[in-house]
């Protein structure tokens, strides 16, 4: 009788411990990025590609096509306009910094690829003119690239 007892006990421990919440062991990204901004995982900017070289050495994110635009498009999708949100959030908590824009458009699509790009632009800076964001010190460019749009980080920002 006795041994049937420990057998119940060791078998009961043995899934009282499997079904006992363990605590996850969460390793840092290998996507985390430092300059002279606080250091964030990629992951926190959906859509984008963050880019970044070596410690203190300006930022990149890119968007590329079709994160934000539908082919042809002037106005973001549903989904491009999710991350041009998250972005805004992000780029709300660093107002010190100034950044050039650079604003894609396609070719092929029928339009004129540079007025698409200036169109996109003109909806770029209102949007986050709205958004609470200061654009003053920031350079925006348009026209037909790989992305559709890129953010490099002004290193002679104050």
């Amino acid at each position: 009788m006795n041994l049937r007892r420990w057998v119940l006990i060791i078998i009961s421990s043995g899934l009282l411990c499997n079904c006992a919440p363990t605590q996850k062991v969460v390793e840092p990204s290998e996507a985390v990025f430092a300059s002279n901004l606080p250091a964030f995982p990629a992951q926190d900017l959906p859509c984008a590609e963050v880019r970044q070289r070596y410690v203190g050495d300006a930022l990149k994110m890119v968007y590329v096509s079709p994160s934000l635009y539908r082919r042809g498009a002037v106005l973001p999708k549903m989904e491009g306009l999710a991350c041009l949100d998250v972005l805004a959030d992000w780029l709300i908590s660093r107002p010190q910094n100034n950044w050039k824009l650079s604003v894609g458009s396609e070719t092929g699509t029928g339009f004129d690829s540079q007025a698409l790009g200036n169109k996109r632009q003109e909806l770029l800076q209102r949007y986050f003119l709205r958004k609470g964001i200061d654009t003053s010190g920031w350079k925006w460019q348009s026209g037909s690239r790989h992305h559709q749009l890129r953010l490099d980080e002004l290193k002679d920002s104050p």
